[in-house]
C-alpha cells in the first residue's frame, strides 16, 4: 500500500477511530518526521499503521503507558544502580542530580528488584522474572 492509500484520504479514518488511537498515530507519525527525517504522506501513512498494529496487539486491554518522565528516572536509577560502589554515594548524588538519601532509596530498590529476579529464576527456571526497572511494582 502506497503513502496515500489511507482510509478516506490524510483525515478520513479519524472519525472511525477512537481520539487516543488517533493520537497515537499522530504522535507516531510525528515521531518519524522528526527523528526519521521522514516525508509528511509517508510519516502519516506508517503512523496510521503504527496505530492499527498497536491497536491489533493490545485492542480491548486496559493499558497503562507511563510518561515519558517515568522512563528517563528509570535510565536513571538503573545507571545509579550500575555506578553505585557503595562509598560513592555522595559522587552520584551530584551526577545524577538526587541527594545522598534518595541514592541509598534507589539503591535499596533496585537491590530487592535484583534479588526478587533472582529468586524467580531459581524457583521459576524461566524469564518470567522481573526487570530492573518494573513499572508494576512502581508506587
Amino acid at each position: 500500500m502506497r503513502p496515500d492509500a489511507l482510509p478516506d484520504g490524510r483525515d478520513g479514518w479519524r472519525e472511525s477511530v477512537p481520539p487516543l488511537l488517533a493520537e497515537i498515530a499522530d504522535a507516531a507519525a510525528q515521531t518519524l518526521r522528526e527523528v526519521a527525517g521522514m516525508e509528511s504522506a509517508q510519516a502519516d501513512y506508517l503512523g496510521y499503521q503504527i496505530m492499527r498494529a498497536i491497536a491489533q496487539h493490545v485492542g480491548g486491554a486496559q493499558v497503562y503507558i507511563p510518561k515519558a518522565d517515568s522512563i528517563a528516572r528509570c535510565a536513571r536509577d538503573e545507571a545509579i544502580w550500575r555506578d553505585f560502589r557503595g562509598h560513592n554515594t555522595r559522587e552520584l548524588s551530584r551526577r545524577y542530580g538526587v541527594t545522598e538519601i534518595h541514592v541509598y532509596r534507589i539503591v535499596k530498590r533496585m537491590r530487592e528488584t535484583e534479588r526478587a529476579r533472582r529468586q524467580d529464576r531459581l524457583q521459576l527456571d524461566d524469564d518470567a522474572a522481573a526487570t530492573d526497572c518494573n513499572f508494576r511494582n512502581r508506587r
